[in-house]
């Protein structure tokens, strides 16, 4: 289902905790739902602010509570990334989500890269989920987050 530019995958159903993981891409959450149990939304691109506003009122009324961004490790090298995350970021903050940031292996830009690439090795993916804030002193203590 699309909202605005936005779509919602539907091979899994929201989490009673009201966690809803987004990214870029719709074939990204596609894949990510599919080797995932993850409830995901996603943007046709990092700066679709227009689309991330549009999004909070039917994720309020879904009772979304949690929003956990999943953009591409190029945060670390790519400013507009970062810049798009941090901008995305603040919007649900102030419309009151907790937002939490994932963060994995620089080696597997996206996160369906990561699943897929998991699970072609029989293993778990890794990966660390972190709130803004964290991320924010991790840019602010080095340029490249590390």
């Amino acid at each position: 289902r699309n909202i605005n530019r936005m779509h919602f995958t539907s091979s899994n159903s929201l989490p009673a905790d009201g966690t809803v993981h987004l990214t870029e891409g719709t074939m990204k959450a596609d894949i990510t739902a599919v080797y995932s149990d993850w409830f995901m939304l996603s943007v046709a691109g990092v700066s679709q602010f227009s689309s991330i506003r549009a999004a909070i009122l039917p994720l309020q009324n879904m009772r979304v509570r949690r929003v956990v961004f999943d953009y591409d490790m190029d945060m670390y090298t790519n400013p507009a990334v970062l810049e798009a995350l941090q901008t995305s970021c603040q919007i649900f903050m102030e419309a009151g989500f907790e937002v939490l940031v994932d963060q994995w292996d620089r080696e597997q830009k996206g996160i369906d890269d990561l699943w897929v690439w998991s699970a072609s090795c029989g293993k778990t993916p890794q990966i660390e989920t972190l709130p803004f804030g964290e991320i924010q002193k991790r840019f602010s203590q080095n340029d490249k987050g590390e």
